[in-house]
């Protein structure tokens, strides 16, 4: 009567401890999924609007370098008339871009500001 109790208590013992490697594993993979995706989060907001304005104002420099060589091919040419409306494009697509890279610089400064981070290297009060 004995032996089979403790045959029955073995038994159940195997059959409740057999899945729990199995949910620990699975319980690991997913503390570490969540590592990985906050590291990430915070790896974002960082680099995110430093690399969008730095690839417009990019691309802002290459239109106006269209721009210019596109005068210098109507100035060889002797088209004073092209030279003149390209010069008078190009001033306008500067202002635009300059207006549009003051505007950014503002709202990255208010951005900053309202989320508290200094200005520089400085330390959070």
């Amino acid at each position: 009567m004995m032996r089979t109790f403790f045959v029955y208590l073995a038994v159940i013992a195997v059959f409740f401890t057999l899945p729990l490697p199995r949910a620990m594993a699975q319980e690991a993979a997913t503390v570490a999924d969540q590592t990985a995706e906050v590291t990430a989060k915070r790896a974002l907001p960082k680099a995110a609007p430093r690399n969008l304005f730095k690839n417009t104002e990019a691309a802002a420099r290459a239109e106006e370098n269209a721009i210019r060589a596109q005068i210098r091919a109507a100035e060889r040419s002797g088209d004073t008339a092209a030279v003149e409306k390209l010069t008078q494009e190009l001033r306008v697509k500067h202002e635009a871009n300059a207006a549009s890279k003051r505007d950014s610089k503002k709202s990255m400064k208010s951005a900053r500001s309202a989320k508290g981070v200094p200005k520089s290297g400085g330390v959070r009060p």
